[in-house]
């Protein structure tokens, strides 16, 4: 789909509720990719959470003064959709995982795995899923679903989830509040 400032396009990994769309998702998980300098589209009322999954990208918030280099090692960096941010890719395209939340309803974190095997914590999230970057095996209660780069798995009530190998993924946790 067009980016909502219309500079690029974006892939939507999850929306809830499912069909709608970028005036009333409640959250919403996608993949972008980055080629050029630009402003991001305003979210009113949306805490964003961004992930580079290849390539650097500089990230400008107003009111924080210095910008921040996203590199896939950093993992995500959370602010607030409501705010004037840019971004430039630093040296060619940036592939960029972005999680954004209906603020005061939800919240949501995205933390990045690169050593396995890994246990992920099984907690209150109303929803979680696993993004990865490349070959993956990912256990939940003792059924393996192999993923390769970009694939998404939804884990919904499970007890447990192993990371058995993996190129790094992202685990991520949306909550109701």
């Amino acid at each position: 789909m067009p980016w909502k400032n219309g500079g690029g396009v974006t892939r939507d990994v999850a929306v809830f509720p499912p069909g709608t769309g970028l005036d009333d998702f409640a959250w919403r998980l996608s993949i972008a990719d980055v080629h050029v300098a630009s402003p991001f589209s305003h979210f009113a009322g949306i805490d964003r959470s961004l992930s580079v999954l290849t390539g650097s990208l500089e990230l400008a918030i107003e009111g924080d003064g210095v910008p921040v280099l996203l590199v896939p090692e950093t993992g995500a960096h959370a602010f607030p959709g409501d705010v004037p941010v840019s971004g430039r890719p630093i040296d060619g395209m940036v592939r960029d995982l972005n999680l954004m939340v209906r603020r005061g309803a939800w919240r949501g974190r995205v933390d990045r795995l690169a050593e396995f095997p890994a246990a992920v914590a099984v907690d209150d999230a109303a929803t979680m899923l696993v993004v990865a970057t490349g070959d993956a095996c990912v256990e939940v209660d003792e059924a393996a679903y192999p993923m390769t780069a970009l694939d998404a798995l939804l884990v919904e009530g499970a007890g447990s989830i192993e990371i058995a190998r993996a190129a790094p993924v992202h685990v991520v946790r949306i909550w109701s509040r």
